[in-house]
């Protein structure tokens, strides 16, 4: 997922679903091919076209922190007081 947002135009989206492709193992099915292409397209559409997507890049690798985003994104953004 988080290769997704490197890849703001189609062109650089192209080339990285091109070499993935070419670096699948060889025992992939032509069905398990076109699998792969088009949940990465979904995907990067999702992403750069509809834009639903909220994320947040957390450096810190506290879990305590990293719990508190994922509340308050699930909460739409409210910070609750703790006891």
């Amino acid at each position: 997922m988080g290769r997704i947002l490197d890849f703001d135009n189609e062109d650089a989206f192209d080339e990285y679903r091109n070499h993935l492709e070419d670096h699948l193992p060889g025992n992939t099915t032509k069905d398990q091919s076109r699998l792969i292409r088009s949940n990465l397209e979904r995907l990067h559409r999702a992403v750069w076209k509809e834009q639903p997507v909220a994320y947040h890049t957390e450096l810190d690798q506290d879990y305590d922190r990293v719990l508190d985003v994922f509340v308050r994104a699930n909460d739409g953004g409210v910070k609750h007081k703790t006891a």
